[in-house]
């Protein structure tokens, strides 16, 4: 040991290794019912971004697909809005169908309280059916989107 390492440790060799055992061991000391739910929290946030992204992508795919046959400005108008929506409807159904699949003790720690809140209710049962409903709706309103790009009446 050199003399440098020696004055730094106070001459005990082993105090570094110790130190640094007992840091890293209290940053590892989180509950375990702290890291399921916001690896959850990270999960949810995920889906619904994730199917915003797909929602963008089939927005682009329906700009491709229909720019041709616009004939109006409002009609353009509104083929270059449809990332806008089509994004928020993705994001909607990734929030609502993660929200389903979540399980109970999720919802019921402080993480699952602040999405609880978005929903608008503070019962789990009551959350899971206005997620449902808004799962249904907004399948319903993607499959209007893709029916009127596939017949061309958009």
């Amino acid at each position: 040991m050199t003399r440098f390492q020696k004055d730094s440790t106070l001459g005990d060799p082993g105090y570094g290794q110790r130190y640094a055992s007992r840091e890293s061991h209290a940053m590892n000391e989180q509950p375990p019912e702290h890291s399921e739910t916001d690896a959850y929290s990270r999960k949810l946030t995920r889906t619904a971004f994730a199917f915003a992204v797909f929602g963008v992508m089939g927005a682009l795919i329906t700009i491709g697909i229909q720019y041709s046959s616009v004939d109006s400005f409002s009609d353009a108008k509104a083929l270059f809005l449809s990332p806008f929506t089509f994004g928020a409807a993705g994001w909607f159904l990734g929030f609502s169908f993660a929200f389903l699949c979540a399980p109970t003790s999720y919802l019921q720690s402080p993480s699952g309280q602040k999405w609880m809140e978005l929903v608008g209710t503070n019962s789990i049962s009551g959350a899971r059916v206005v997620c449902a409903v808004l799962t249904m709706i907004t399948v319903g309103f993607f499959g209007v989107l893709v029916w009127a790009t596939i017949t061309g009446q958009f």
